[in-house]
């Protein structure tokens, strides 16, 4: 069953490829059937700014999980972009663990057509120390980053 609430469309039982409208870019919220008040007002909101250029569609994974595989399982909540083109749909952006800007960040690139900016990527990382994390080691930096590390 698909019903639309306000200008958002909620997506249920799998009907997700009737849901989109056939023309146009749609913004697909991933959530796992407990969706935030804060996501679910950023979505709304955007639907109402975007209305005649944007789909903004609902989707539960819990319910939807053919859909939900088919997005490449992110992590949720999550926001997915796709555009029209020649031969369907393509993802335009996607991001796992979404917040409130993040939705409007991404409605915005997908009606300019431009790529999403987000402040938030992390720089990568060239050195062992101080994170902890594993890093990329070359023939160059072996010595340094393995032989010396602690």
């Amino acid at each position: 069953m698909t019903e639309i609430q306000g200008e958002v469309i909620v997506v249920e039982n799998d009907q997700f490829k009737q849901a989109l409208p056939s023309g146009g870019p749609a913004l697909i919220l991933l959530h796992d059937g407990k969706l935030a008040a804060p996501l679910r007002d950023a979505a709304e909101k955007v639907a109402r700014q975007y209305s005649d250029e944007l789909a903004v569609v609902l989707l539960d994974a819990s319910t939807n999980p053919d859909t939900y595989i088919k997005l490449d399982e992110p992590e949720l909540p999550a926001v997915v972009t796709m555009i029209k083109r020649f031969f369907g749909r393509k993802v335009h952006s996607e991001q796992a663990g979404v917040r409130p800007a993040d939705i409007r960040a991404h409605a915005a690139a997908v009606v300019s057509g431009e790529e999403v900016k987000s402040a938030d990527k992390k720089s990568k990382q060239t050195t062992s120390k101080g994170g902890g994390e594993p890093v990329p080691v070359t023939d160059k930096t072996w010595r340094r980053e393995v032989l010396r590390s602690k």
